[in-house]
């Protein structure tokens, strides 16, 4: 467990997807939202929501690189991709260095 990484508990009134949305709106901001996903049958058959849920609360995604997420994230432009462990570090350093680029993605997913 790092310092640096804050775990958050939704409240029991957070169980639906729009009480779960307000208190997610309601919380200090977050500079990268990450949906990090084993490629597995499940998960290729996942919805890319956590793109959505991300872009409408201001936050660039970094995701694994499968299923729904590569089919509407270009890498670099409106999100964040990961293929690998190592991709997913040099993600995270890329996203640390270049804080001020991170705006960027949210505005391209957006339009």
């Amino acid at each position: 467990n790092q310092s640096w990484i804050k775990s958050l508990k939704p409240p029991d009134s957070a169980k639906s997807y729009p009480n779960f949305m307000s208190w997610l709106q309601s919380l200090e901001k977050f500079d990268l939202g990450v949906a990090p996903l084993e490629d597995s049958t499940f998960n290729r058959c996942k919805s890319d929501i956590k793109f959505w849920d991300y872009t409408a609360l201001g936050i660039p995604i970094l995701a694994s690189n499968i299923g729904a997420y590569n089919l509407i994230i270009e890498n670099g432009k409106n999100g964040l991709l990961a293929d690998s462990f190592e991709e997913w570090i040099n993600q995270l350093i890329w996203a640390l260095n270049n804080r001020n680029e991170l705006p960027i993605l949210v505005s391209n997913a957006v339009n």
